[in-house]
């Protein structure tokens, strides 16, 4: 079972490197609230930052990988970016 939590961001392409270190902060915040109200044994957390663009973009750069390292380490919980999520089942 996966717990999914997403901040969406609305700004140009140009911009998203200014808006992701809010966007990193608003989702830990959320998930310290939701860790500190709700038990999560047994789900698999994942967090999303989405931009509203109409190109895909899939790929990682170094720093994105670096915060998810420490997101996964910090608050057990799997970061991603980009602007489509495929849920299986």
């Amino acid at each position: 079972r996966v717990f999914f939590f997403v901040e969406i961001k609305d700004c140009s392409f140009k911009n998203r490197q200014s808006h992701k270190p809010k966007a990193v902060e608003q989702l830990k915040t959320t998930i310290e609230l939701f860790k500190a109200k709700l038990d999560f044994q047994g789900y698999q957390l994942e967090a999303l930052i989405c931009f509203r663009l109409k190109k895909i973009y899939p790929a990682q750069l170094t720093t994105q990988i670096n915060r998810a390292i420490e997101f996964q380490d910090k608050l057990q919980t799997t970061l991603l970016e980009g602007n489509q999520k495929v849920f299986d089942g």
